[in-house]
């Protein structure tokens, strides 16, 4: 939790009764791992799994359907303050995205046959 809060600089009396949980998988990518401590955001970073070249700084918020009016609140705050990413560094992770699978499945087997010797 953070008070004041930024950028709006709102001021937070209490904690809320049921706090939506983030969990950063920064160093950990979601594929393979199930969200911990129930959490209801997951904070992850396109530069490192999704984009796999190490050329953009770029990260994404995942949230559930039943999360659909926090989504869109985080959308127009993104949009207000202009922190989005060029369609260039879109262009670059692009290609990421269609071999992201491929990937995690050759680091698995890797893994894997490191922890079989």
């Amino acid at each position: 939790l953070e008070s004041p809060t930024n950028p709006t600089m709102d001021v937070l009396h209490r904690p809320p009764s049921k706090p939506l949980v983030l969990v950063d998988y920064s160093f950990l990518s979601p594929f393979y791992s199930s969200p911990l401590l129930g959490a209801y955001i997951i904070l992850d970073s396109l530069t490192k799994y999704i984009n796999g070249h190490s050329d953009v700084l770029m990260g994404a918020l995942i949230l559930p359907l039943h999360l659909a009016s926090l989504a869109d609140n985080l959308r127009l705050l993104q949009k207000a303050t202009g922190d989005f990413p060029s369609p260039h560094h879109c262009w670059l992770t692009h290609p990421g995205s269609k071999s992201f699978h491929l990937r995690m499945k050759t680091n698995a087997l890797a893994v894997t046959q490191v922890l079989e010797h």
